[in-house]
C-alpha cells in the first residue's frame, strides 16, 4: 500500500514526506531536455517502474487510456504502447507484456469497458485485475485523460499483487503536433484542477507544477507536523533554490530525498503582465 499524505497544488497526486532543517540549500539547475514529451514518458516509465519492482517476480500489463466519460481515441492506446515500451527497454529486468501479443485480450477488454460506460457503470479495477490474470500479469496500470490548455493531463491507476498493491497519481503532458492528432477532434479543453486538500488552484501567471514526482519510504514515527517548500522556478521551470520552513529535525533525513527529486521537477514558469515568464517563488504546503 502507498504511504498517503497531503497531495501538493497542481502537482503529482501521490505519496510525499519530506524532512530537513529550516534553512535555504541550492540545487543545481538541470538542463531543460531536447524531447520534452519524450523526456517525460521516460520519467513516467521509470516512475511506474518501481511500482512494478515492489511486486517482483511477476509480469504487468499496460491497458489503453481513456478520456472523458469513457471516451476511446488512438491517443489512449498510443500512450499505453508508449508506457509499456519504455517500462520494458528502460529496465529491461522487469516483466512487461508486449501490447501486440494480447491484441485480442485488449479489445475484448474495451469492449467490457465501454459497454458498462454506456450503462452508466463506474469500472470496477477488479474487472482489471481479472483481465491482469488473463494476460498472465500480477500488476495492471491502466488511467484516463484529459485536454488542457497547452497540456494533457493523464491520470494514472495501477494495481498488483502481493498484498494487494495501488497507486494513483497524475502528470502533465505537452500538447504537441504529434499528441493534438491523436486526441479526438472537438475535446473539449479542461480547467486545471487543484489537487489539495482545501488548497486553492494556482492563479494564472504563477508558477505551475507540471512534473514533481516523489516516492520515499515511510515516516518515523517522530517525524511529523505542517512546514512550507518554497521553491524558486527559474525561467526554463527548474527548480534553482529551495527554501524549508517549519520543518523539524526529526524528519532530516527526507530533505535529501527531497532535493535531488527537484532537480528533476518540471514547472511551467510565472509570466508577468505582459506575458514574458519570469522567476519566481512556488510554495507547497505539506503535512506529515
Amino acid at each position: 500500500m502507498l504511504v498517503g499524505v497531503l497531495v501538493t497544488n497542481l502537482c503529482i497526486g501521490f505519496a510525499i514526506f519530506l524532512g530537513g532543517r529550516g534553512t535555504a540549500q541550492d540545487v543545481k539547475a538541470a538542463t531543460p531536455p531536447q524531447d520534452d514529451l519524450q523526456s517525460r514518458v521516460e520519467d513516467l516509465g521509470d516512475y511506474l517502474a518501481r511500482f512494478i519492482q515492489e511486486g517482483n517476480p511477476g509480469k504487468a500489463v499496460v491497458f489503453d487510456l481513456v478520456g472523458p466519460k469513457g471516451l476511446r481515441a488512438p491517443f489512449g492506446s498510443w500512450m499505453a504502447d508508449q508506457i509499456s515500451t519504455t517500462v520494458a527497454q528502460r529496465h529491461p529486468e522487469l516483466q512487461v507484456i508486449d501490447r501486440s501479443t494480447i491484441s485480442s485480450l485488449l479489445e475484448k477488454r474495451n469492449r467490457d469497458a465501454d459497454q458498462g460506460s454506456r450503462a452508466g457503470h463506474v469500472w470496477d479495477p477488479k474487472r482489471d485485475r481479472a483481465y491482469a490474470r488473463q494476460a498472465g500479469a500480477e500488476t495492471c496500470i491502466f488511467g484516463s485523460f484529459s485536454k488542457m490548455q497547452r497540456a494533457v493531463r493523464i491520470d494514472f491507476y495501477a494495481i498488483g499483487q502481493p498484498k494487494p498493491r495501488s497507486m494513483t497519481f497524475w502528470a502533465i503532458l505537452p500538447l504537441t503536433d504529434q499528441v493534438a492528432k491523436l486526441l479526438p477532434l472537438g475535446l473539449e479543453t479542461e480547467a486545471p484542477r487543484g489537487e489539495s486538500d482545501g488548497a486553492s488552484s494556482a492563479h494564472i501567471g504563477e508558477p505551475q507544477c507540471l512534473w514533481c514526482p516523489i516516492q520515499l519510504p515511510a515516516t518515523p514515527s517522530n517525524c511529523h507536523g505542517t512546514f512550507a517548500l518554497n521553491i524558486l522556478v527559474s525561467k526554463e521551470g527548474r527548480a534553482t533554490d529551495i527554501q524549508n520552513v517549519g520543518v523539524t529535525e526529526e524528519c532530516g533525513e527526507r530533505v535529501r530525498a527531497v532535493m535531488e527529486a527537484a532537480r528533476r521537477w518540471w514547472f511551467q514558469p510565472a509570466q508577468n503582465l505582459d506575458g514574458k515568464v519570469e522567476a519566481k517563488m512556488f510554495t507547497i504546503r505539506l503535512a506529515l
